[in-house]
């Protein structure tokens, strides 16, 4: 699951032979109505990158949009600690009921559910739901996993809004069946029941964690308008979007109210203590620094990170907070710092082209090399907290947390070390008549000396993509470094990278999206070299991070790693790890692709991060949620509900 400070990971037990179970649906009773109305605000300094569910892969936006707006057919429980990464039925009875070797799910849909109209929810809704995941020049940005799992081929059903025929309705039934699978094999299908089957290409003892996503939320086809669905979703939930901005890249605001058609005895697990939220989006993240920090905004969230500069101001250098007279105000009950399930790295463009004449992407594998080493993740660290803050350095894309499927990532060390330092020292000299310019290089400590290795093997390289990369590196504007919204701290880590490439006189030059960024790296016409990105795992299994980091029908390839010439490799071991039902034996696997991943520099890892939050005074009932590394939203509550920051 991608970052923007979002993510989630479940602690699903699964180590030997194939694992199948169907817990049953457990309820939380409500707390005490004094934890009932008012408005709780969010802020944010950037927006949501979609609200339509099947779009939805953030892991912040999938608890708060999962609690809040939309439900699926399974959940995570909303309670603290480690019972958290445990799932539930929600819209469904229980976890599903596997059979044929967990190829088929059967679920069934509890009496009441409702969309925000009064419409009851049935199997139709939920079928067509996840059909609109096969329309992927349409439905984009959010979890592939129908695509990989499901029995219904991409390549014969395109999704609801190609044109329908008899066989791209037979295919999508082989995947979806509204009925049981004795009704399936009868060939009677009841479109307005409360029974659904998935049918799978392979045994997937864990689908019933994939159906938390917001994939497996309800749609009603009278009300998709396809791309617009985003801006008018239809609500299952206690809230529904009574307010949407007219421009979502200016600042302004997204108002939730209570959902009259929301059947609570449908449901039993969201408290829904707020009349109203408001999140306001596109912030000033100065302004919000100091509003938090002061406790101005009592009755707000902050989502998001402070600035390097305003870090000190709450948090030690080892990690705690700020007590007694070195706290501006009382932090004790609103902050906390603590590892998350995510890994931050850069991912880089494997896809080649040109844009104007410029051209892009990084099919060079020394020059990729050459970058990966010489980042200055030391001064990176110090930058961020240190850490205490900041986290531990990372090595690849699976995170240590995640047991037998991480395995340390061993680096070609005939180069020198991959380490954290990165120092060393470049002379660039310009020919005044021929313009030519000539580097003198002086290797220094940890991984500079690998770097500038690379680096010559790059220019000795005579493929055009080592050309292509080698002439931009040294020209004047450099490699395109994709950013998300423009920030006093993100100026101050592009000038990290700027120096750290700038020792072996590579220039890079920074391009800021103010709003939308994954939607443009994930895009098929990305036009960058590199950018940020973080991810955590859907659920305990390395299957929700290599196949949808680095496959082909990935969620989240911002690589695009089927234009490397070594991708054959990968997608060979993908598949026998993919279809093997022995857990300890698919961990190995996962081992494999993601040294395959680094062997082949796809990405720069940074960090294997913590994540730091502040909230206001007056909101009760917080956590971090350990499947998302999120708020708690279901337990938030206003302490005293007559005030609000709205």
């Amino acid at each position: 699951m991608s970052r923007t400070t979002k993510t989630r990971l479940a602690a699903l037990a699964a180590a030997g032979a194939l694992v199948i179970g169907t817990g049953l649906t457990a309820t939380m009773p409500a707390s005490a109505d004094s934890k009932t109305g008012g408005t709780i605000t969010i802020d944010e300094i950037s927006t949501p990158d979609h609200w339509d569910p099947q779009r939805v892969y953030t892991g912040e936006d999938l608890a708060m949009m999962g609690t809040f707006l939309f439900r699926s057919l399974t959940q995570y429980k909303p309670v603290s600690g480690a019972q958290g990464n445990e799932i539930q039925g929600d819209m469904a009875t229980n976890t599903g009921v596997p059979s044929n070797l967990a190829k088929t799910w059967t679920f069934t849909l509890k009496s009441g559910v409702t969309f925000q109209d009064g419409t009851a929810v049935t199997c139709a809704d939920i079928k067509y739901a996840v059909s609109r995941v096969f329309a992927q020049d349409t439905i984009t940005d959010g979890p592939a996993y129908p695509i990989t799992m499901l029995a219904t081929s991409a390549a014969k059903y395109a999704g609801p809004y190609a044109t329908q025929t008899s066989a791209s309705t037979a295919e999508l039934d082989k995947g979806i069946w509204c009925g049981t699978p004795a009704n399936q094999k009868a060939k009677k299908q009841y479109n307005t029941g409360n029974v659904i089957t998935f049918n799978l290409v392979r045994s997937v003892a864990d689908f019933n964690y994939s159906t938390t996503l917001l994939t497996y939320a309800a749609v009603q086809k009278s009300k998709d308008s396809g791309e617009g669905y985003d801006r008018a979703p239809q609500a299952t939930g206690p809230y529904f979007i009574s307010h949407y901005p007219e421009d979502i890249e200016a600042p302004d605001y997204f108002q939730l109210d209570r959902n009259p058609n929301y059947n609570a005895a449908s449901d039993g697990t969201r408290n829904a203590y707020p009349d109203h939220i408001i999140l306001k989006n596109n912030q000033d993240p100065s302004v919000l620094d100091n509003a938090f920090i002061t406790d101005s905004a009592s009755s707000s969230l902050y989502m998001g990170a402070l600035q390097v500069a305003n870090r000190g101001r709450v948090w030690n250098t080892d990690g705690t907070y700020k007590t007694g007279d070195a706290a501006e105000t009382p932090l004790a009950g609103r902050v906390y710092n603590a590892y998350d399930p995510y890994v931050s790295y850069v991912a880089f463009n494997l896809k080649t082209g040109t844009d104007n004449g410029v051209t892009y992407g990084m099919n060079c594998l020394p020059m990729r090399k050459a970058l990966l080493y010489t980042l200055d993740r030391k001064a990176l660290l110090a930058l961020s907290g240190g850490p205490g803050l900041a986290g531990d350095y990372g090595d690849g894309t699976i995170k240590p947390s995640m047991g037998a499927d991480y395995k340390a990532v061993a680096f070609d060390s005939s180069f020198g070390d991959f380490s954290g330092a990165s120092t060393g020292s470049a002379t660039v000299v310009t020919d005044p008549k021929t313009k030519k310019t000539t580097t003198t290089i002086v290797a220094g400590n940890g991984s500079f000396a690998a770097a500038y290795k690379w680096l010559q093997t790059a220019k000795a390289d005579k493929t055009q993509g080592c050309k292509d990369a080698v002439a931009k590196a040294f020209s004047t504007n450099g490699f395109t470094y994709e950013r998300s919204r423009q920030t006093a701290s993100g100026n101050l880590a592009v000038a990290v990278w700027k120096s750290s490439f700038g020792k072996l006189g590579i220039n890079v030059t920074p391009r800021w999206n103010a709003t939308g960024y994954y939607p443009r790296v994930l895009a098929t016409g990305w036009t960058g070299d590199f950018g940020g990105a973080g991810w955590g795992p859907d659920w305990a299994n390395a299957s929700t991070v290599v196949p949808e980091l680095f496959g082909k029908d990935g969620g989240f390839n911002v690589n695009k790693t089927w234009y490397d010439s070594k991708y054959a490799g990968f997608a060979s071991l993908l598949k026998s790890a993919n279809g093997t039902t022995d857990r300890a034996t698919q961990a190995t696997y996962w081992q494999k692709l993601n040294q395959y991943s680094m062997d082949q520099a796809w990405v720069i890892p940074t960090f294997f991060t913590k994540t730091q939050r502040i909230w206001g005074s007056n909101v009760g009932g917080n956590y971090q949620w350990a499947p998302y590394g999120s708020y708690a939203y279901n337990d938030l509550f206003l302490k005293d509900t007559s005030k609000s920051d709205s």
